[in-house]
């Protein structure tokens, strides 16, 4: 589900010419309603530190994986 969003979220921003922080922050409110379906509070929990994760981290953690996805290739 998470993946979905995310190729949504990327389509979206592609499109729109928007700056890609602005519409990470404008997503956060969807992002947090979404926790809301959480089946355990300990997930609920887990989903909304996931959530309002800063951009500049969000961009680290990114960055990061493609790295270890283009090594592995």
């Amino acid at each position: 589900m998470m993946r979905k969003f995310m190729s949504v979220f990327g389509l979206m921003l592609l499109l729109s010419g928007c700056a890609a922080e602005g519409w990470y922050h404008s997503w956060e409110d969807e992002r947090l309603e979404q926790c809301q379906y959480a089946k355990s509070s300990a997930e609920r929990r887990e989903c909304e530190l996931e959530a309002t994760k800063s951009y500049q981290e969000y961009k680290r953690e990114r960055e990061q994986a493609l790295k270890e996805t283009e090594n592995k290739t």
